[in-house]
């Protein structure tokens, strides 16, 4: 059993995810991180897509909460460490620490992390996405992990040529989806995060490696004509920086003001599932948690 052992978060301001199907949705080999990578010392668902294939993914895991009343809530998450979790509570980042090493205990040793990254690619840099969540606005969440291609959008551009009032995004915020190729003059829709992918990864490829650009956040219904998904990005030096500090304490150089939650009663499973359409066996954390917790991740 592993227990929880920390759940930080950094408010930002301000879920969803969607994919069809094509090899340009599969996210390429890319470079791994370790501990030492990341934290150097010395210096939605998916609209549109395609089923992920067996270790496609292995720094996603599905996060399922489950409250007092037997509610269900299903998000994504990255590892970023050997044990911690980065993921989304509505509209900010949240770290989520574990007793366990989560990438030793993996008895397949498949379980890798993202990386770090405080590079944001230019607005029109392909980059990948992936969940468990439905598979249209409304719909039902996927059995099978899914993943798509999908067009970064810095946040200045995602203002212009959005259909989002300017109010709505965060300072420290990115769009992804698709650029305008049928020049009608609004963002292309077909291919986005939905509901239950919120938390998942916005995976670049950074300098051949897998860098963690943004976290699912929130955006209308899914892959709608001039409405992309947004984005919470940890690439943003503020929030790189919270991160960074929060793993490794010996990066700190400043008091960084953070929330935090200590746990002594939860914990998690981990399960193989296979994909329906295509085989996957997709490694699962299921946190089964308080109310308490619900409220603090999906109300916000």
């Amino acid at each position: 059993m592993t227990v929880i052992k920390r759940l930080l978060c950094f408010y930002i301001l301000h879920a969803r995810a969607s994919f069809v199907s094509r090899n340009k949705d599969r996210l390429p080999l890319l470079k791994t991180c370790t501990h030492e990578s990341n934290y150097d010392i010395a210096e939605s668902r998916i609209v549109g897509g395609v089923y992920a294939k067996e270790n496609d993914w292995p720094f996603l895991v599905r996060l399922e909460f489950t409250d007092s009343i037997g509610n269900e809530w299903l998000c994504g998450g990255t590892i970023i460490d050997n044990h911690w979790i980065l993921s989304f509570p509505d509209k900010d980042l949240c770290l989520i620490e574990f007793d366990e090493d989560i990438i030793e205990s993996d008895p397949n040793k498949d379980v890798r992390m993202a990386c770090l990254t405080d590079s944001i690619p230019k607005t029109g840099t392909k980059c990948w996405i992936a969940g468990w969540g439905t598979t249209y606005f409304g719909g039902s969440s996927s059995r099978s992990l899914k993943s798509a291609q999908v067009e970064i959008m810095e946040l200045d551009y995602c203002k212009k040529k959005s259909d989002y009032p300017s109010y709505l995004f965060g300072p420290e915020m990115i769009c992804a989806g698709q650029l305008d190729k049928d020049g009608d003059g609004q963002l292309d829709g077909g291919v986005d995060a939905c509901q239950g992918d919120s938390g998942g990864p916005l995976i670049c490829n950074v300098n051949g490696k897998a860098a963690l650009v943004g976290v699912v956040s929130w955006g209308f219904e899914c892959a709608s004509e001039g409405y992309p998904g947004v984005y919470s990005s940890p690439a943003y030096s503020r929030s790189y920086k919270w991160i960074r500090e929060s793993v490794e304490p010996a990066l700190k150089s400043t008091t960084t003001t953070t929330t935090t939650i200590t746990f002594t009663t939860l914990s998690t499973t981990t399960s193989t599932t296979t994909a329906l359409a295509e085989p996957s066996n997709m490694t699962e954390t299921k946190l089964h948690l308080l109310i308490m917790i619900i409220v603090l991740l999906v109300v916000g």
